[in-house]
């Protein structure tokens, strides 16, 4: 995995880049779901971008908010 090789070359470029392009498609399948009112999609799709940058403060932020409006949701 790009991981396991950022472990072992922490500049190496192409890992860099792969985990890069694993968050842009998470967040903009996140994004889609989030302004379909898809909450529970969102989610997984932010929870799946933390993974790949499990340190990123905004997807945490973001994560958070989609819980939060899941939450109101079945309040």
């Amino acid at each position: 995995t790009y991981q396991k090789i950022l472990r072992l070359e922490p500049i190496h470029q192409e890992a860099l880049a792969g985990i890069r392009g694993i968050i842009k498609k998470h967040l903009q399948l996140a994004e889609a779901s989030n302004k379909s009112k898809n909450w529970g999609e969102a989610r997984k799709h932010y929870q799946n971008a933390l993974l790949a940058s499990p340190d990123d403060s905004e997807l945490q932020a973001a994560l958070a908010a989609v819980i939060d409006k899941e939450k109101r949701r079945n309040a």
